[in-house]
């Protein structure tokens, strides 16, 4: 046969395949729904797996690349000091380059034209050779501008380019104002391009000035080639490996380096202190790795149910036509042909289901925007793309073949013979076909009751979470961020003298109760420690004293509700020259057990002492879920930041007030723009975003795979009860009662739901182990949420089997008698 008949031959083949299914559009529309569903999300689902995991990161050869980080007890996982930069560039052969960013800071750009907040950073000229970047136009940072004095330069941002400077190739070499400061632009990042750290926030670093550390600033011990401690550990490291070298020798240099250090005393014993790598690939997309590829087998799951669906009602439909199928083999139809042509008809199916399904996608990722966490990484990137559309039409594809197949099986086997049954009858199944069809309702509903436990765990783990008190109250309260320029503002004086009046005028706004600052908001940015010495405590052997530090204004605490348990707060009076801090109940209860605080002398880092004048209540910073640990609030006036976060709580919308701080700001200093501008319920909310996108979607898919497994009872209940009509009115005749026929249909879907329940819930214990690090208050075995999911599953049998059953029961024997 030649190509050309070949193609006429599909041709036939789909134009017929056509007319058979108009003539049954009930039975299509069902098929063709059910596919769409199942591809739809399947394609949603992928596209958020390969923006998010499988498309590589806006940097050259990214899997050579590595983040490295420092731990100790109590910090599983912070940054690298200036000295170990150093240090690691030096002796860890594993690493071709090391380079360091300090940030994200925030920068003000524009001066008195239009002044703009953004996002920068501080890096070393080694960075983006690390990372394998090249400025789009412009070159990189030279090694004489990373230097104490050396010439201010700046990379800006793609959209900054787009958008500030219209584009204009010229900016290269341009001089521009940042914080105050005359600065030569030298290049332009690429379009695509994100600091690594920029990856799970809202804001992209769009202003790049070189580090230029003096070493000295960093060395706790002046003079000498290494700090104790490592110094003071404020950086991210990031290191490219070397040509044949991998992320396990590197740590296994990293290891032998920190055991030489702690052998030396350079670092104390006490704090056990590590270092260690890791790809870069998995440092940006490793919180969401094991949750999103969970999401992908549930997805996986819904998909062969709603298949498994499909190719039951095909089954059904072939038994009907093998009246057709025989006729057609009778007057000489090659049974190949028979089985190609339902191959044809499903494929139709599936490629209508595939198409519907890609629309059905676009949608659910519009709608994931609204309950996906902006903190997912490369959440923006989401979206269908070429690759997407490949994988729809393969889906489509394989779907088609798959739910096809068994019919053509079934066509194969068709003979003559069958064509005494009458047009549109079935002829009677054997006990291998019938258990055919109850094995494939079981495993519907088993796989779904997989999917529902999964959502009952999250469901219950998320209400857990919004259950926690935070100890301080977001209601009505705006955040906005702050970031005063050195040139302008000089001294810790001139820093504190702003906020102080700036302080001042938002509290007298009209609606405003309260009104404060602080230098790292809760639950949105994670906070380090500082090394303290108390009056009175001796600690254990190797024991490390150490306490979370926050600065904050008077009112602060105030606005935020947090409660006073002893003492007082911090007031306007607190300064410099009679230093004073307020602690958490975790640092009374650890460093002074019984004895009253207040009044008590706590030294903080190596030489400040301060005096206790207050006791407040804990409140959770890092996440809801892990312990409180010490913390001490020092007044802004001790130690002045030049970052802060204003916050206001207001009486009424708390967004209504922005542009009134706005004014404020511009009336002190015109120069300056607001930041990061949040609500603080928006950033508690925040705080449970990832489980609360797992619930939903795993809550999605459980309902889907409840409708089709549902589907598919009423699907073969209803086909064997027309199946079994002659047999319905012989008994009926011989005085069968109508409840009996009733409750015979009905134990046969609930024996078929119960038996699937048994089997889900067996699946289900094993297969929501992955979700064990996201639970919260539940364990994964939890009796009470696979109780729910079995009375939920047999409820929704029995409402499945009603009509089946009912149908039965209205069966008129005379009729029946005279059916076939």
């Amino acid at each position: 046969m030649t190509a050309a008949n070949r193609l006429e031959k599909s041709l036939q083949d789909i134009r017929y395949g056509a007319r058979v299914l108009i003539r049954r559009p009930g039975f299509a529309l069902g098929v063709i729904f059910i596919l769409a569903l199942g591809i739809g999300t399947a394609i949603a689902t992928f596209s958020v797996i390969n923006s998010v995991i499988l498309k590589p990161l806006p940097y050259g050869q990214a899997d050579r690349a590595v983040m490295i980080w420092s731990s100790w007890k109590g910090f599983p996982e912070t940054w690298v000091s200036y000295d170990e930069y150093e240090a690691y560039q030096a002796d860890i052969d594993s690493f071709a380059e090391v380079g360091i960013s300090y940030g994200p800071l925030t920068v003000t750009a524009g001066g008195d034209d239009e002044p703009e907040s953004l996002q920068g950073a501080a890096i070393t000229e080694s960075l983006l050779r690390v990372l394998d970047v090249q400025p789009v136009i412009g070159r990189n940072f030279l090694a004489e501008e990373d230097r104490p004095g050396g010439d201010s330069v700046a990379i800006i941002g793609y959209d900054l380019w787009q958008r500030r400077f219209s584009a204009d190739p010229e900016i290269v070499g341009a001089t521009i104002d940042v914080d105050g400061s005359p600065t030569r632009v030298v290049g332009v990042l690429p379009a695509d391009f994100r600091m690594p750290m920029d990856y799970g926030g809202e804001s992209r670093t769009e202003v790049l000035q070189p580090l230029a550390a003096d070493p000295m600033e960093y060395d706790a011990i002046p003079g000498e080639g290494f700090a104790l401690a490592g110094g003071s550990h404020t950086f991210y490291a990031f290191a490219r490996l070397a040509p044949g070298a991998t992320v396990t020798e590197a740590n296994a240099e990293l290891d032998a380096f920190t055991e030489r250090k702690r052998a030396d005393g350079t670092y104390p014993a006490s704090w056990d202190f590590r270092a260690h790598a890791e790809s870069l690939p998995e440092q940006i997309t490793g919180d969401m790795h094991s949750a999103l590829w969970g999401l992908g087998v549930a997805v996986v799951v819904v998909l062969v149910i709603a298949s498994a669906n499909v190719a039951g009602l095909m089954l059904i439909r072939g038994e009907f036509r093998r009246h057709e199928f025989g006729i057609r083999t009778a007057l000489g139809a090659n049974r190949g042909a028979l089985a190609r042509q339902l191959l044809m008809e499903s494929g139709l199916l599936a490629v209508v289901a595939g198409a519907i399904g890609v629309t059905i996608a676009w949608l659910a990722l519009r709608g994931l925007r609204f309950v996906a966490p902006e903190t997912l990484p490369r959440f923006g990137e989401i979206g269908i793309d070429g690759v997407a559309l490949g994988f729809a039409l393969g889906l489509s594809l394989l779907t088609a073949f798959l739910v096809g197949l068994v019919p053509a099986m079934q066509a194969v086997r068709a003979g003559p013979h069958e064509a005494r049954y009458g047009a549109g009858t079935a002829p009677p199944a054997g006990r291998s076909v019938v258990n055919g069809r109850f094995a494939l309702i079981v495993g519907e509903v088993a796989l779904a009751v997989v999917l529902v436990a999964s959502a009952g765990l999250m469901v219950r783990t998320v209400s857990n979470l919004m259950a926690i008190d935070p100890g301080f109250d977001s209601d009505r309260l705006v955040t906005v961020q702050l970031a005063l320029p050195s040139s302008r503002y000089p001294t810790p004086e001139s820093v504190s003298a702003f906020y102080r009046e700036l302080q001042a005028r938002v509290g007298t706004l009209p609606g405003v109760e309260a009104a404060g600052a602080v230098r790292i908001l809760p639950l949105a940015t994670d906070i380090g420690d500082m090394g303290v010495s108390i009056d009175g405590y001796q600690p254990a052997p190797g024991e490390q004293t150490a306490g979370e530090w926050q600065v904050v204004t008077p009112g602060y605490l105030q606005a935020m509700n947090v409660a006073l348990q002893h003492g007082r707060y911090i007031e306007d009076s607190d300064t410099a020259e009679d230093p004073v801090i307020v602690i958490n109940r975790a640092f009374a209860e650890k460093y002074f057990s019984d004895l009253d605080p207040v009044g008590r002398t706590v030294v903080v880092g190596s030489n400040t002492e301060t005096r206790v004048v207050g006791v407040v209540a804990d409140t959770h910073h890092n996440d809801l879920t892990s312990a409180v640990k010490p913390r001490f609030y020092i007044p802004h006036a001790v130690r002045a930041q030049r970052t802060m976060h204003l916050l206001a709580q207001t009486e009424a919308d708390p967004k209504l007030l922005v542009n009134s701080i706005r004014n404020e700001l511009h009336s002190l200093d015109a120069r300056l723009a607001l930041g990061d501008i949040r609500m603080m319920a928006d950033i508690v909310l925040d705080a449970t975003a990832q489980p609360r996108f797992v619930m939903l979607t795993l809550s999605g898919f459980g309902v889907l795979a409840l409708v089709l497994g549902c589907a598919g009872i009423y699907a073969v209940l209803g086909y064997f009860v027309s199946r079994r009509t002659r047999e319905i009115g012989i008994q009926m005749s011989l005085g069968a009662k109508r409840t009996a026929i009733f409750g015979n249909v009905l134990r046969q879907g609930l024996w078929l739901t119960s038996i699937g329940v048994v089997l889900g819930t067996l699946a289900a214990l094993a297969a929501t182990q992955f979700l064990q690090s996201l639970l919260v208050g539940v364990s994964a075995a939890d009796p009470l949420t696979y109780l729910a999911t079995a009375l939920l599953f047999l409820t929704a049998g029995v409402l499945a089997c009603l009509y089946p059953a009912l149908r039965a029961m209205a069966v008129n024997p005379m009729e029946a008698l005279r059916h076939e």
